[in-house]
């Protein structure tokens, strides 16, 4: 193998790939990257779960395929003072590259080495806007769980579902067993998708789908074990969890007991106010619901005490609820609505919407005790 390369070319396809090199594992090949000088050269990463490939522009001298420690490489590539960069694999079968006065030989592992990924040329794809997606995993992905052990790796993820009904659906649903957000938007095509009716996408792929987000549209397909993700020179190949979603929709409260609207703005800001104070885990606050008014109040036996009045739309009767306040301010972050309705019932979740996310709803457990 041997080729000249712009720098700056090779720079962002290694960076982009940086999040699925293994840096600490039992298979040394996990922690190289697949070089393969064809017509151009492609940059391929994987963590046996995920697979990124890279395309880049290149003048191929002689066509060929290398393995080479990937955070090596992009070490070396970013320090670079140069505009080219020149790789060959020389004799030794080690990689050379030169960029300006630089000279560097890096060992490498042999290409066929390198790991296979489950086939995709079987799925259906379709061209989706990447505005559409990245404000659907956006407006989910900071309520997915975030231990990895066994019993809980069907909450590391995001539920990907079809709605089949009279306006057909795509719902992204994740969970970390205290709250719950969904999100959904009109998709005329759920056919493509090849599954019944949910798939889980693990956490590491949802990141990486959102580093494809760079405006236009993105290619995506899935069946119930494999997934693709194609850019225009980056593509993620995503192996879908193995596990069953829970059922979800039996949390969510179908009628409201009590209903207020708020300020999102400053609801959101008193609630910055509060986490000064607060140092439990929980991030317990108590929630104090009056006609017209809200307080909420904060009580730490180390550090001291804190409340805050705020005027709301509500005129049932006086109800208090204990509730996460990172957790509500995950979802108020999220939100546009400039007021947004709180749904209140006596041991279920606080649920909020707003009239300008449409097809948003978080919900949040109350704290016992």
């Amino acid at each position: 193998m041997e080729l000249n390369i712009k720098k700056s070319i090779l720079f962002d396809v290694l960076q982009k790939i940086q999040a699925v090199i293994e840096r600490r594992t039992t298979m040394p090949i996990l922690s190289h990257i697949l070089l393969q000088a064809e017509s151009s050269l492609e940059v391929t990463a994987t963590d046996l779960e995920l697979l990124i490939k890279g395309n880049c522009p290149a003048q191929i001298i002689q066509k060929g395929e290398v393995a080479i420690p990937g955070a090596k490489l992009y070490e070396i590539i970013r320090l670079l003072d140069c505009d080219q960069v020149y790789l060959r694999e020389n004799e030794n079968h080690w990689l050379d590259i030169k960029g300006g006065r630089a000279f560097f030989s890096l060992a490498t592992l042999p290409a066929e080495d390198f790991p296979d990924f489950p086939e995709t040329e079987h799925l259906k794809t379709i061209s989706i806007d990447q505005d559409i997606l990245k404000k659907l995993v956006i407006k989910t992905q900071f309520s997915m769980a975030r231990e990895m052990e066994e019993a809980s790796r069907e909450l590391s993820g995001i539920f990907f579902e079809k709605i089949k009904s009279d306006i057909p659906k795509i719902r992204l649903v994740s969970s970390d067993g205290y709250r719950l957000t969904y999100m959904e938007a009109p998709f005329s095509e759920l056919d493509v998708f090849q599954f019944e009716t949910g798939i889980i996408i693990p956490r590491k792929a949802i990141t990486e789908m959102l580093r494809l987000t760079e405006g236009g549209s993105l290619e995506i397909g899935f069946d119930d074990r494999v997934g693709i993700v194609r850019a225009k020179t980056n593509t993620l190949f995503i192996r879908v969890l193995d596990k069953k979603f829970p059922h979800y929709k039996s949390y969510i409260p179908k009628d409201d007991e009590y209903e207020a609207r708020a300020s999102r703005d400053e609801l959101r800001e008193i609630l910055k106010r509060m986490l000064v104070i607060i140092t439990s885990k929980n991030k317990a606050a108590r929630f104090l619901f009056n006609p017209s008014k809200l307080k909420v109040e904060v009580d730490n036996s180390e550090i001291g005490t804190a409340h805050e009045d705020l005027d709301i739309e509500y005129k049932a009767e006086p109800f208090q609820i204990m509730l996460n306040t990172s957790f509500l301010l995950d979802a108020l972050n999220v939100m546009e609505s400039p007021i947004v309705h709180l749904g209140l019932n006596k041991d279920k979740a606080c649920v909020l919407t707003g009239e300008e996310d449409l097809g948003f709803k978080a919900l949040i457990m109350p704290i016992v005790g």
